[in-house]
C-alpha cells in the first residue's frame, strides 16, 4: 500500500504535497477538538480526514459502505478507516444499538492514559 501511495505521490507531487498538508491540519483541528472534548467537531474531523485517505486511494468499496453506514445514525459523530488504510477496521466516535451490522463491534473508550 504505501509503495502505491509513494507512485502516486511522485506523479503528482504538488498535490500530494497540499493532501498530506492538509491532512496534518486536519490532526491538528482533531486534537484541539478532543482536548476541549468537543465530539461533533472530532467527528467533523474524522469525516474529512477520511475523505482525504480516499483521495490517497487507502480505501475499498467494503470500509466506505461500512463508513457511511456508520455515518447515517444521528448518534455517531464520525466515523473513519484506521491505519495505513485497506485494513480491516473503522472507527466510529460514538455507539448505536440500533444500527444492525454484520461486523465485529469492539468497543473501546477514551482514557486520559491512552
Amino acid at each position: 500500500m504505501l509503495r502505491q501511495v509513494e507512485q502516486h505521490t511522485q506523479a503528482l507531487p504538488e498535490l500530494y504535497q497540499k493532501l498530506y498538508w492538509l491532512m496534518g491540519q486536519c490532526t491538528f483541528d482533531a486534537e484541539a477538538a478532543l482536548a476541549r472534548q468537543d465530539w461533533p467537531a472530532l467527528g467533523q474531523c474524522m469525516n474529512v480526514y477520511q475523505g482525504l485517505m480516499d483521495a490517497l486511494g487507502v480505501n475499498d468499496l467494503a470500509l466506505s459502505d461500512l463508513v457511511y453506514r456508520l455515518r447515517q445514525s444521528p448518534v455517531i459523530y464520525g466515523a473513519k478507516i484506521s491505519g495505513s488504510g485497506l485494513g480491516d477496521c473503522v472507527l466510529a466516535l460514538g455507539r448505536d444499538p440500533e444500527l444492525a451490522l454484520d461486523y465485529q463491534e469492539i468497543p473501546v473508550s477514551l482514557s486520559p492514559q491512552g
